[in-house]
C-alpha cells in the first residue's frame, strides 16, 4: 500500500499485514527515516518514498 497519511493509509496497510510505503510529497512531510524511529509500530511505514516518478 502506498499512501501519504500515516493515520489512515499506513495504519490500514500495517493492520492487515500489507507492506506499507509512505510518499513524502503528500500530506506527510517526514522524509528522514530517523523521524519515524519513535513512532508506534502500526504507524511506521516499511518504505519511505521521496517520489513516485
Amino acid at each position: 500500500m502506498i499512501g501519504d497519511q500515516l493515520e489512515t493509509d499506513i495504519l490500514g496497510a500495517n493492520n492487515v499485514g500489507l507492506d506499507s510505503a509512505v510518499v513524502t510529497t503528500g500530506i506527510n512531510k517526514r522524509s528522514n527515516p530517523k523521524e519515524f524511529k519513535d513512532m508506534p509500530d502500526d504507524l511506521t511505514p516499511r518504505y519511505i518514498l521521496t517520489s513516485l516518478v
